[in-house]
């Protein structure tokens, strides 16, 4: 009986031999690129969801409702508080003395650019009526804020904005006074004044330029010393 042929062993063998050493070279090769292969795919595919996600929030209309109020100097202010149906509604105490704030402001500024000063006075003119408009026209006429502009602009800051009555208010502020060149004037110091306001309300008489439909009805002012300081 013939005797089988003895195998190789395993050290002998050449091919076991080529086959260990590509394994050793090239296996953890092949396996990192599939690894990394598969983590690529799920970034791409959570990329995806994501860019997904921002486009259809970003075509959607969002809302942002806030509330206006005034402060006690007539300054308007935002508050960020969603409307709802228990929330209270803006009084019209608050709107009236953000008028009446902003009418202040607006008479008495000067602007050095002639159709910013324009724009001012058609506000001025759209916000009061009777003895109101009459003391304006007067006080400008004698006061022409375009020939005040060559010499200085003036910027008004409210002091305070209290009410004396009924639809009555007495406004204190400060006038300063800028060069051409928006610098303050060396050596110039800051005029305080004084005024007494009356207003009515007639809401809807002129939706685009007085929505809330406060008008200045009488009007005085004047300028006042300025308080000393206490040593």
């Amino acid at each position: 009986m013939a005797k089988l042929a003895q195998l190789p062993s395993h050290d002998d063998d050449p091919y076991a031999q080529a086959r260990e050493a590509y394994n050793d070279r090239y296996a953890n090769l092949a396996a990192g690129k599939r690894n990394w292969q598969i983590a690529t795919l799920g970034a791409a595919a959570l990329c995806g969801l994501s860019l997904s996600a921002n486009i259809i929030q970003a075509r959607q209309v969002k809302q942002l409702p806030y509330v206006v109020l005034a402060d006690r100097q007539g300054y308007a202010i935002t508050v960020s508080e969603p409307l709802s149906a228990s929330s209270t509604s803006i009084s019209m105490d608050n709107i009236e003395r953000y008028e009446v704030g902003a009418f202040i402001r607006t008479a008495r500024t000067i602007d050095s650019d002639m159709a910013g000063e324009q724009a001012l006075l058609k506000y001025v003119k759209v916000h009061a009526r009777g003895a109101a408009d009459h003391f304006l026209g007067e006080y400008f006429e004698s006061h022409n804020p375009h020939v005040t502009a060559r010499e200085h602009s003036t910027a008004v800051t409210i002091a305070s904005l209290i009410g004396v009555g009924p639809h009555s208010w007495q406004v204190r502020w400060t006038e300063t006074h800028f060069d051409q060149q928006g610098r303050s004037i060396q050596g110039d110091q800051p005029e305080h004044w004084i005024a007494l306001l009356k207003t009515e309300i007639h809401p809807g008489a002129d939706v685009l330029t007085n929505p809330a439909g406060v008008y200045v009805v009488a009007l005085s002012w004047t300028p006042e010393d300025a308080p000393e300081v206490q040593r």
